[in-house]
């Protein structure tokens, strides 16, 4: 159908227009909620979002950003004694306040995997594993594709060979959870985040 506006059809610049969208959980919470320019939100059933699409003003382009359905903890690259409140921890335990756990520093939690910008550039991981701390990377740069898995198998392909990424194709995907998977569409040359709500 043609899509129009009360100044006549719209300008072909602006990107295309997709129908309102809405699916809803047995409990008849939202699932998924799409605008008419393409953003929207994907919901875990507990009610958390797992995926948050923002569309670009004229050519409705897409970025995403991608949650964990729960909070974990995120591995600091400053070492603790670097940290603010190290000082006090210290000072804590030298001066007999016990062993000075109650003034460690705050953990970093966090429910973000990663994110794309409207040109498809970005990464996502899976949360890392309790055993092992691995974690899964799905990253796509202007030049290449890389999915590293949990286990530490990893491809790299060259996005400018089309041939190549064909070949490739169905090691370019990550399942992040049970909810999502993200993937590369060499035809369109384009990520995938594929929610299920089931």
């Amino acid at each position: 159908s043609n899509w129009g506006g009360r100044n006549g059809t719209l300008r072909s610049d602006l990107g295309p227009l997709h129908p309102l969208f809405r699916s809803l959980y047995s409990d008849n919470t939202s699932a998924v909620e799409r605008q008419e320019d393409g953003s929207g939100f994907a919901q875990y059933a507990s009610g958390r979002k797992a995926v948050c699409i923002i569309s670009n003003h004229k050519s409705r382009r897409a970025g995403a950003i991608v949650y964990a359905p729960f909070d974990f903890v995120v591995q600091s690259a400053v070492p603790l004694e670097a940290r603010a409140g190290a000082a006090q921890l210290s000072a804590a335990v030298e001066g007999g306040e016990g062993d000075g756990s109650d003034k460690l520093p705050r953990q970093n939690r966090t429910r973000h995997l990663g994110a794309f910008d409207d040109w498809g550039i970005g990464s996502v991981q899976t949360v890392p594993d309790s055993r092992t701390g691995g974690s899964g990377l799905y990253e796509v740069s202007k030049n290449h594709v890389t999915v590293r898995q949990s286990d530490g198998r990893k491809i790299v392909v060259p996005r400018n060979n089309p041939a190549v990424l064909l070949q490739n194709a169905k090691e370019l995907q990550l399942r992040l959870n049970d909810a999502l998977t993200v993937s590369f569409d060499p035809e369109a040359s384009a990520t995938l985040v594929l929610f299920s709500s089931e």
